[in-house]
C-alpha cells in the first residue's frame, strides 16, 4: 500500500509540476503579449504626438506667414496712403500748370452735356472764374459762380440740385484711387 501511496504522490507531484509548467509558460505568453501591446501603445502614442507637433509647428508657421503678410499689406498701404497724399496736396499747384485751363474746361463742357437739365450751375474757384470758356449747349442756360469749396476744375450741376456732377481734380483723384494704389503697388514690388 505505501508504494501505491508513494504512486499517487508522485504522479501528484508531476502533475502539479506539468501545470505549474503549463502556468508559467502561459504567464510568460500572457506578458510577452502585455510587453507587445505596451509597446504599440507607446510607439502610436509617440507617433500621434510627434503628429500633432508637426501639425501645431505648421499651424505657427501658417499664422507667422499671415501676420507677415498682413504687416507687409499694412506697410504698403501706409506708403501709398503718403504717396497720394502727396498728389492731394500737389492738387491744388495744378491749376498754375501749363494745360489746366483746357483740361477744366474740357471736364465741364462733358459734364453739361451729361445734365439734362435745361438750367445749368457751374461752380469753381474764384481764381478760376475767368478761365471759365463754355461751348454753347442749345435750349441750355449757363450760369458759372465762384465758389470756396472748389479748389481746382468744377462742380457742375442742374440749377434745381437734383443732378450732379463733380469734376473737381480732388473728386478725379478719389475716383482713380483705386487704380493709383494698382499702379504704386507694382511699381513698389518692381523695386525689390
Amino acid at each position: 500500500m505505501d508504494g501505491i501511496i508513494e504512486k499517487i504522490k508522485e504522479d501528484t507531484r508531476k502533475s502539479i509540476e506539468k501545470i505549474e509548467q503549463e502556468k508559467e509558460q502561459e504567464l510568460k505568453a500572457i506578458l510577452q503579449e502585455a510587453e507587445k501591446k505596451a509597446a504599440k501603445i507607446t510607439s502610436e502614442a509617440i507617433e500621434k504626438a510627434q503628429k500633432e507637433a508637426e501639425m501645431e509647428k505648421q499651424r505657427l508657421i501658417a499664422a507667422a506667414r499671415l501676420q507677415a503678410k498682413k504687416e507687409k499689406a499694412k506697410a504698403l498701404d501706409m506708403v501709398m496712403e503718403l504717396a497720394l497724399e502727396s498728389v492731394e496736396k500737389s492738387i491744388s499747384e495744378i491749376s498754375t500748370k501749363a494745360g489746366y485751363e483746357k483740361k477744366m474746361n474740357s471736364l465741364i463742357n462733358q459734364a453739361m452735356q451729361e445734365i439734362p437739365s435745361k438750367n445749368i450751375v457751374v461752380f469753381v474757384s474764384a481764381r478760376d472764374k475767368g478761365k471759365v470758356k463754355l461751348k454753347p449747349l442749345k435750349g441750355k442756360k449757363v450760369k458759372v459762380k465762384a465758389s470756396n469749396k472748389v479748389k481746382t476744375g468744377a462742380i457742375v450741376q442742374s440749377a434745381d440740385c437734383k443732378i450732379k456732377v463733380d469734376c473737381t481734380f480732388s473728386a478725379l483723384l478719389e475716383e482713380k484711387k483705386g487704380e493709383l494704389k494698382k499702379e504704386l503697388l507694382q511699381e513698389l514690388q518692381e523695386l525689390r
